[in-house]
């Protein structure tokens, strides 16, 4: 009797341990496609518990049907929304560096039509070592230096824009491969069958974990200095 009281303890308190440490490392690590499927999984076993406790049924045929098409439908909405604004974004980052390199031309002596074309990162590295070099008393060397150093920090919130970009796509791409499935068959499939339920389960914890990655990797273009 006590051997099988501690396993449904076990059994009850393990999903409930797995949630709380996967929500602190998706609270610590938001935009990592990682970290939103392991979010996913402690979400699931979370609500499959509650659902096992419950007398009542979580899950319907019609909900599993609406819930499919509604997760298809916000997914791709959010990948063309975020899509046409980190477009927008980039292209307005990349505006502003070419214009510090086309100054940057008119002003140092040492920039050339290479630099103007040149790498982001061969750019980048010639900037550093530039800027570290001591002594430039005269205003036309702080105008380069504050140039040069201009060009750094545009360069690296490009390379930090390009990544977030990446990690989002990926995984929101990930909720339309997941859901588009799940539409064509929800008609066949037996939502009171078990995997059918951890299926649904994930799906709707992985797409809200998704939307509330793609939107604090949206706050971290917009504020980068918060982080």
């Amino acid at each position: 009797m006590i051997d099988v009281l501690w396993l449904v303890l076990a059994l009850t308190l393990a999903p409930i341990i797995v949630s709380i440490a996967a929500t602190a490392i998706f609270i610590r690590y938001p935009d990592n496609p990682l970290s939103v499927i392991l979010f996913s999984v402690g979400l699931t076993l979370l609500v499959s518990l509650f659902d096992i406790l419950t007398d009542r049924p979580i899950l319907t045929s019609q909900g599993f049907k609406d819930m499919t098409g509604n997760i298809f439908q916000a997914s791709s909405a959010m990948l063309g929304i975020l899509g046409a604004f980190l477009v927008y974004h980039i292209n307005s980052i990349s505006n502003n560096l070419w214009q510090v390199r086309k100054d940057l031309m008119e002003i140092s002596p040492k920039t050339d039509m290479y630099d103007i074309f040149a790498p982001d990162s061969e750019f980048q590295e010639e900037a550093k070592q530039y800027v570290t070099l001591p002594g430039r008393p005269s205003e036309r060397q702080k105008a380069i230096e504050y140039h040069y150093r201009t060009a750094i920090r545009l360069i690296s919130e490009l390379e930090a824009v390009k990544a977030i970009t990446a990690n989002q796509f990926t995984i929101l791409f990930m909720v339309l491969l997941l859901s588009m499935p799940l539409i064509l068959y929800s008609d066949s499939l037996d939502v009171t069958k078990i995997h059918i339920k951890l299926i649904a389960y994930f799906t709707l914890t992985f797409s809200a974990a998704a939307f509330t990655s793609a939107i604090y990797g949206v706050y971290r273009i917009i504020y980068p200095e918060t982080q």
